[in-house]
């Protein structure tokens, strides 16, 4: 059987479906793939481990991988050869994982797209095809708005409730659902006794649903962290917007990534910020998986 595989490789997860037509006949799930912070060398294996199991026993056609960091050429081309070296029959199309979330939603033409997860990027494909990105630097100079940013900015909060410098006594609690944090030196113990850095992003960023949660239920420490992602978030739209040339063309901007799935406060907010910045733009949340994006762009 002839089939073409799509591949969403992202910061929690990677996952892999093989289609034939329009149906769907194989399917992989692996652990995160993000080369930033996991390494272009164990990334690269967990998508062809990816690859692989979803299209077991068929002929390969094509590929197509979204993957973060993507945009990067030292990431998509370790992607791109040892894909082709394991399928050299098929054609392999490596883009970054924010442009199957848009095709995803926008099959052709231009259109905005903002993703949340446990990291964050803004991007825009304008008339001509070319894509235009804003933030997505990773998590140490970016990803504002995300998973990362909220967990962080809560962990934080609890920290200065312990030592007596603030009152976020909900978000103390969330904080010890995840890690043990009965004073200052054991929250420490908890955060520092561990290395590499795409255990601790994961762990942190796992505050965020949390977070959401205790905004939505009205506590006033998490709705300020709430408030501050949903600006951080819209500004990334807003500018790869403007850098598409889009701002005064009623764009269509998806909302994408695990945090912008649910009507929550957060995408009430962010949808508020884009439709009032960009003139006539209709913000909603994706309706379907991004990797529904990547089958899209590998049976061009």
């Amino acid at each position: 059987m002839n089939v073409v595989v799509g591949v969403d490789a992202g910061g929690s997860k990677t996952l892999a479906v093989a289609a034939n037509g329009g149906e769907r006949v194989g399917q992989a799930e692996r652990g995160p793939a993000n080369a930033t912070s996991l390494g272009v060398e164990s990334a690269v294996g967990t998508i062809l481990e990816a690859v692989s199991e979803a299209a077991r026993g068929c002929q390969v056609d094509a590929v197509c991988v979204g993957a973060a960091g993507a945009s990067r050429r030292g990431v998509a081309y370790p992607i791109r050869q040892a894909l082709v070296k394991a399928y050299p029959a098929a054609r392999v199309r490596i883009v970054d994982d924010a442009a199957i979330a848009l095709r995803a939603a926008v099959p052709d033409g231009p259109g905005v797209v903002v993703v949340a997860g446990t990291g964050s990027v803004g991007y825009a494909e304008d008339a001509q095809g070319e894509g235009h990105r804003a933030g997505g630097l990773g998590w140490l100079i970016g990803d504002e708005g995300s998973g990362y940013a909220i967990g962080l900015a809560a962990l934080r909060e609890a920290a200065k409730t312990l030592d007596g410098r603030g009152q976020a006594h909900a978000l103390l609690a969330l904080v010890r659902e995840h890690v043990p944090a009965k004073d200052r030196e054991e929250l420490l113990s908890s955060v520092y006794a561990r290395s590499g850095a795409h255990l601790e992003t994961a762990r942190i960023a796992a505050l965020a649903e949390g977070a959401l949660r205790l905004a939505g239920e009205g506590d006033g420490c998490a709705n300020d962290i709430v408030e501050r992602a949903a600006l951080d978030l819209s500004a990334l739209a807003v500018c790869a917007a403007r850098a598409a040339g889009l701002a005064q063309d009623a764009p269509r901007v998806v909302l994408a990534g695990g945090l912008l799935r649910a009507e929550t406060p957060l995408v009430q907010l962010v949808r508020r910020h884009i439709e009032s910045d960009l003139r006539g733009a209709a913000a909603a949340p994706l309706e379907c998986e991004p990797v529904e994006g990547a089958l899209a762009l590998a049976r061009r």
